[in-house]
């Protein structure tokens, strides 16, 4: 729902494009353009039902993409991880070998 809170945008140096801008931002930040949209025709409650279903079916998959690039990160950060573990091991094998 829209705040019913007066909006105040103040013209600075003469320059009511700046402040138009302003305006513009803040009004959609508040959400009014999306409450317009909204609002433009009759949205019964199957279709409402339906358009929830989709755009959850949407965030399911984003968040599933997201949750596989984190663990792929994971993934190459343990190789390379263990990678150094390795190359030091090797290090210390070698330097045990050179005070022997």
């Amino acid at each position: 729902m829209v705040n019913l809170e007066y909006m105040q945008v103040i013209v600075k140096n003469d320059d009511p494009i700046k402040a138009y801008k302003v305006l513009m931002k803040k009004l959609n930040k508040e959400g009014v353009f999306a409450e317009l949209r909204k609002r433009k025709r009759f949205v019964s409650n199957t279709e409402k039902r339906r358009i929830r279903a989709k755009t959850a079916k949407i965030e399911r998959k984003k968040s599933e993409v997201k949750r596989l690039v984190i663990l792929e990160r994971q993934e190459q950060f343990a190789m390379i991880e263990s990678k150094r573990r390795s190359r030091e091991a090797r290090k210390n094998l070698k330097k045990g070998q050179k005070k022997s």
